[in-house]
């Protein structure tokens, strides 16, 4: 993969939605990815020339990136003349790509390393809608899917994970009404320090998981604009929180 690739990605409209521009999301991602100790390819020039190194470390104070100097002295050598490079790595099984400019050799912890100015912007190549964010232990979340309007019954689910998209239920008796297919209007789900939303939900499906437990997934049907953007505000709070503790 050549630099003017990922240009192309990171420029293309269609991708607009992947993008995550400079910011505490950013960061928290990119410290992430040091975290880790993630293999990532550095690709430059306008072939197919490649580094296979790993992301050391950030330091937002000096707005740059720490990178192992890899095992292939005459590629960091052309690296270093070629300036800017790509960037495309794996995060929780999701393409991470975007690109770094103004290598410079430098020393990390007394040892040899690349260092490169933080990016702009960095594509993360899943949609972010359906990502799913699993739910803190030490703040409950819980979703009451309404069975019946008339007479009123419904049930109090625990919930899993949740995304902009949908939301993934727990459950030790679950209704047989509440199967794969049927939607649900007027369900309430509460979370923490939101508050309670009122949605509809279609059932995508319903397994046996353990211990007895059945999980339950579910998509959203026409969230209202309002509560889909404090949804959304809800699952960014919660991915920079797990992102943060790695």
């Amino acid at each position: 993969m050549s630099i003017n690739r990922f240009s192309f990605a990171l420029s293309a409209p269609a991708n607009e939605r992947y993008l995550v521009r400079k910011g505490v999301d950013m960061l928290a991602l990119l410290r992430a990815l040091a975290a880790r100790h993630q293999s990532v390819g550095l690709y430059f020039g306008e072939t197919e020339d490649a580094l296979h190194t790993q992301l050391l470390g950030i330091n937002p104070a000096y707005e740059e990136l720490l990178f192992a100097p890899g095992d292939d002295e005459s590629a960091f050598e052309r690296l270093l003349t070629a300036g800017s490079f790509g960037v495309e790595t794996m995060l929780d099984s999701i393409r991470i790509l975007f690109i770094a400019t103004h290598a410079e050799a430098t020393q990390f912890k007394g040892v040899k390393a690349l260092r490169a100015r933080i990016p702009d912007v960095v594509a993360r190549m899943q949609r972010r809608e359906s990502v799913r964010i699993a739910i803190p232990k030490d703040k409950p979340s819980f979703c009451a899917v309404r069975v019946t309007a008339e007479p009123l019954h419904e049930q109090r689910m625990r919930v899993e994970d949740i995304s902009v998209g949908g939301l993934g239920l727990s459950s030790s008796t679950a209704e047989a009404a509440i199967a794969a297919g049927k939607t649900f209007h007027d369900c309430t789900l509460e979370l923490p320090d939101v508050g309670v939303m009122h949605c509809n939900l279609n059932i995508v499906y319903v397994k046996e998981a353990q211990a007895g437990e059945q999980r339950i997934g579910c998509h959203f049907v026409d969230l209202p604009g309002l509560s889909r953007e404090q949804l959304r505000s809800y699952v960014a709070r919660l991915e920079r929180a797990q992102l943060a503790t790695g």
